[in-house]
């Protein structure tokens, strides 16, 4: 699978009710405020702080299958600035 497909697939994912309720979750427990800024204004973001591969088969954990706290909730400028300077790190659970 190529990156973009592998973009567009979990993108999808993003889409779902499932993922939607999970971020809800997320920014309700941080009461709805950016976690690096303290910001409420503008888009929320759940963010993921590390990502799950399943030891025995090498998948990608779904998005709502995490633990509360590699979670966080950050708002658009953030997150998007986050993504440009760190690399999310990739653990085999």
């Amino acid at each position: 699978m190529t990156r973009a497909e592998q973009m567009e697939q979990y993108s999808e994912l993003l889409a779902s009710p499932k993922w939607k309720e999970f971020s809800e979750r997320v920014k309700s427990r941080d009461n709805r405020k950016c976690q690096c800024c303290g910001t409420n204004k503008g888009p929320l973001h759940a963010h993921h702080m590390q990502y799950h591969v399943d030891r025995a088969t090498g998948s990608k954990k779904l998005p709502w299958s995490y633990p509360m706290d590699v979670m966080t909730t950050l708002c658009k400028q953030c997150h998007e600035n986050g993504h440009k300077v760190f690399k999310v790190p990739t653990l085999r659970v």
